[in-house]
């Protein structure tokens, strides 16, 4: 066999293997654009915000007791929160700091960020930049040798330090 003959057979049989397969798109619901599905990539966790639960206040009258809240008790928090982000930004409100903490307000402002390449080391890791401090209720607080923790995401320590907050462990970024 020639080599125009061997070019010529080379060419049919592409033609007949591209021929060969099914080009029709599968039928999709194009009326509705946006993704609503909960197991959809792009619908990402449902944040909530943290909610401030006042404790109420008891008083005893007689036989009965009446339940009253009232704005002089301490401010009582469910869940964790973030106190200073990734960047270095301070969101926690002086006047609704929990009273199990004392932090140094001085220092929570001059945390920095984190520099880009720590940030960027991070999110090639684990997807994500974590942040730099946040509270934790007594409730999820664990306690080891090293002193008490928390497993924020299922990924990523932080320490309980004097002030009463949790730092995330140096290992992450250093």
């Amino acid at each position: 066999m020639n080599k125009a003959g061997l070019f010529w057979t080379m060419v049919i049989v592409v033609f007949l293997a591209s021929c060969s397969r099914k080009t029709v798109p599968a039928a999709t619901n194009t009326s509705n654009t946006l993704p609503t599905s909960k197991t959809d990539p792009r619908v990402g966790p449902k944040h909530q915000k943290d909610s401030i639960v006042l404790a109420p206040q008891i008083e005893v009258k007689g036989d009965t007791a009446v339940i009253a809240a009232t704005t002089n008790t301490s401010n009582v928090y469910s869940k964790t929160f973030t106190v200073v982000d990734s960047h270095g930004r301070l969101l926690l409100d002086p006047e609704k700091t929990p009273s199990d903490i004392s932090p140094d307000w001085i220092a929570l402002k001059n945390i920095r960020s984190f520099t880009p390449n720590q940030a960027q080391t991070m999110a090639s890791r684990f997807n994500t930049v974590p942040p730099r401090v946040i509270y934790v209720p007594a409730n999820m607080v664990k306690t080891g040798k090293k002193g008490s923790y928390y497993i924020y995401s299922k990924k990523f320590w932080y320490w309980k330090k004097d002030d009463g907050l949790f730092y995330l462990d140096t290992n992450y970024y250093q």
